[in-house]
């Protein structure tokens, strides 16, 4: 029997978006999605972003055509980061993995991100604002950190006669800090370090996603997984 392929599915930019909406061309965008069997995904990300749109008319136009139920909704990044993390331990570091997990609080969670009525995209698309936690303030001052290395970069190399984005990115190698647990003294894939640096101070704050998202399963406060992850504990972890 001849296998049905997979549909191409496009992620389109948070400016495309805001396009699309300030044109009133969300409703060509789906008949045209349709006609060529492309499937349009879009992220929580995408709706955060849009939401910080000044302009109240745009950012409802925006935040209502990305929230349409029509479109291939995607769980947190988060999520997904935590799916291979969590791969990861189960192949190296097994002892790690809790026998008997309680996925209660972990289901309650994802249920959230999946159900039509009065979950994350239903709240989004009513214009209900999300609650001020200490996960979106934390959010807000990553974010406006970000802009400013960001910025602080592009004015050091302008200075300079360094080209940029001249090299693949998998040639760009880093080395962690010494005494990295785990790090055999080599060259690694420069994506690695900033990757270990945002999980583990993720794993130091209880309230963060990706503890919601490991802890059922990973006994994150044991000794080898603290030691690795250069944590107090789970008893010391605020």
């Amino acid at each position: 029997m001849k296998r049905t392929a997979a549909p191409k599915r496009v992620l389109l930019d948070t400016n495309i978006w805001s396009y699309l909406a300030d044109h009133d061309a969300v409703d060509e965008l789906y008949r045209l999605a349709l006609t060529r069997g492309v499937e349009i995904s879009v992220s929580p990300t995408i709706v955060e972003e849009l939401r910080r749109t000044t302009d109240l008319h745009r950012r409802r136009a925006a935040v209502e055509a990305v929230t349409r139920p029509c479109w291939n909704r995607l769980m947190p990044e988060t999520f997904s980061e935590c799916l291979e993390i969590k791969l990861e331990i189960r192949r190296l570091r097994p002892e790690w993995v809790i026998d008997r997990p309680n996925l209660l609080e972990f289901n309650r969670l994802r249920y959230d991100w999946t159900k039509l009525k009065n979950g994350f995209w239903d709240r989004a698309r009513r214009g209900v604002e999300p609650r001020v936690t200490d996960e979106s303030v934390r959010g807000d001052r990553e974010l406006a950190l970000a802009r400013e290395e960001s910025k602080q970069i592009r004015q050091r190399l302008s200075k300079t006669d360094q080209g940029v984005g001249d090299t693949p990115i998998q040639f760009v190698a880093g080395l962690p800090a010494p005494g990295t647990p785990g790090w055999a003294g080599d060259p690694v894939d420069y994506w690695r370090l900033p990757s270990l640096a945002v999980v583990r101070a993720e794993l130091l704050v209880y309230a963060s996603p990706y503890r919601e998202w490991i802890d059922c399963e990973i006994d994150i406060g044991c000794e080898t997984a603290c030691k690795t992850f250069q944590i107090p504990g789970v008893n010391s972890v605020q």
